[in-house]
């Protein structure tokens, strides 16, 4: 079903429509040919509907082309990152039983380590470009004839991807063709996208943000990608990406707050005139990148707001509306929002509560799954675990997370409201907040966990705390150190420092 989504596309695509990276471009009419071959190819390797493969490449073209061949046979592309930890790694063996690992010469050493934690014997590894041993190769399965692919329906699992696990461990989420093709049918039409639009896309592959974007939504559209393949931190490139906005006639350019951050350093002021949308999603957008963006671009800078479970759900500046920078937007078209009280009933059209999903792009469970774990899926939907409002125009802001509210001797604590105090001394960089039990007693004391700007106490800092807000909710526990951890899009994963 997907691989026909691609046929369309390659059907009504202009030639000038397609794949770009660095110097090469592979229209989406020269994409549907690879794949068939490629697909044939993994026939011959006895790959078969509902076999689990991993996929340890970077974004791009080539990632586009394993990923539909795959799909094209009803197996199951599991996209891995490649600095993934051991337990991680294991965890993943032991979930998927992987039939075989397909890698990027240069991420060849996390697929053997992987392939170690198979249960069988030697999973197979296929690598990019051939190599002088024996491993197979997508260079050499191109050469395969084309064979007749199965006929799959909209229920068949195309991909496994996992949640971010910033609480606790992470999930396998598991996408059918007909939730992807949705999935991206609601972006496209919510960006807008037309076969002249030029995406920019450099988010990793391995998460939701990227493999929709990358593989799936611009794609819906017939509009062209860029992926940016450049190796080395943003912070040393920058100017390289933004001479690639302006050499590319970039249109749309989706992104995370670190991306808009670190290009906002840039001492002088840049014009972009072909760049109609910039997004930021995966984590919430500060005031100080929103302003220090516009201020460097004289460009306005919207929030998108969905989940891997979910796909888009809304996007602020979707088709030309502009709604309060700190808002997400309206939902997208398909998708329905409420906001549920604590005992799961709409609230008033103001009132605070947990985000209530409906979206023909939405799962309908994990991957090996408990009941208490898949007990977000109820009534057709999903409850995100996210606190929101609406505002009278119908716009959705974030105001926090369910699962993040920590009870302290019967009052209960935003972490994220916290943290916000804290990060306004000045000899503060960052903070995470978070509930550890009491050893005598069990109950949840507040810890924070610092990354130092200048030398401060702690004593110190809880009293600057005592002065901004109630004393229940100043961190009893005040550790330094050197860094926050956090996933590939800079959500931070509590759950590693808990």
């Amino acid at each position: 079903m997907l691989f026909s989504h691609l046929q369309k596309t390659a059907g009504f695509a202009p030639p000038a429509s397609g794949l770009h990276i660095q110097d090469s471009f592979v229209s989406y009419a020269d994409m549907a040919k690879r794949v068939e071959h490629l697909a044939a190819g993994f026939l011959s390797l006895n790959m078969e509907r509902g076999a689990r493969i991993a996929i340890f490449m970077p974004n791009g073209p080539d990632f586009f082309m394993v990923t539909y061949a795959l799909a094209s046979l009803g197996a199951i592309a599991v996209p891995v990152n490649e600095v993934s930890g051991n337990a991680e790694l294991e965890w993943l063996a032991e979930q998927c039983g992987f039939a075989a690992i397909i890698a990027a010469s240069e991420l060849l050493a996390p697929a053997d380590k992987l392939a170690r934690y198979g249960a069988r014997d030697t999973t197979p590894i296929i690598t990019l470009s051939h190599l002088e041993n024996s491993k197979p190769s997508i260079e050499k399965l191109l050469d395969t004839p084309p064979e007749i692919l199965p006929d799959l329906g909209p229920e068949t699992v195309a991909s496994y991807l996992l949640s971010s696990g910033s609480t606790g461990r992470p999930k396998l989420v598991p996408h059918t063709h007909g939730q992807l093709i949705a999935c991206a049918e609601i972006a496209s039409t919510s960006l807008n996208l037309t076969p002249d639009d030029m995406i920019l896309n450099a988010l990793p592959a391995h998460h939701a943000f990227g493999f929709l974007n990358g593989c799936f939504e611009v794609m819906s559209a017939g509009a062209s990608t860029y992926y940016w393949a450049d190796p080395g931190p943003l912070i040393l490139s920058r100017k390289r990406f933004i001479d690639l906005l302006k050499r590319a006639k970039i249109t749309v350019m989706p992104g995370v707050p670190y991306i808009y951050q670190t290009l906002s350093q840039l001492r002088q002021s840049v014009h972009l005139p072909d760049l109609r949308l910039v997004y930021s999603s995966g984590i919430a957008l500060k005031r100080s990148i929103f302003d220090a963006f516009q201020q460097r671009f004289n460009l306005t800078l919207f929030q998108g707001y969905g989940c891997t479970e979910t796909g888009m759900i809304s996007l602020n500046g979707a088709q030309g509306r502009h709604s309060p920078w700190n808002s997400v937007g309206c939902a997208s078209p398909g998708v329905e929002v409420e906001i549920l009280d604590m005992e799961g009933h709409a609230q008033n059209q103001l009132g605070i509560g947990e985000l209530f999903v409906r979206t023909p792009a939405l799962i309908g469970g994990y991957v090996n799954a408990t009941p208490q774990q898949n007990a977000s899926f109820v009534k057709g939907g999903y409850l995100t675990g996210d606190l929101g409002r609406f505002d009278a125009d119908g716009n959705i802001f974030i105001t926090g997370r369910t699962k993040l509210i920590i009870e302290v001797a019967g009052d209960k604590v935003d972490p994220l409201e916290v943290e916000d105090i804290l990060c306004l001394s000045p000899q503060v960089a960052e903070a995470v907040v978070v509930g550890v039990p009491d050893p005598r007693t069990g109950e949840q004391r507040l810890k924070a966990f610092i990354v130092q700007r200048d030398e401060i106490t702690s004593e110190q800092l809880q009293a600057f705390c005592r002065s901004r807000m109630m004393g229940f909710k100043v961190p009893e526990i005040i550790e330094f150190i050197d860094k926050i951890p956090k996933s590939a899009t800079g959500k931070v994963q509590r759950g590693k420092l808990i």
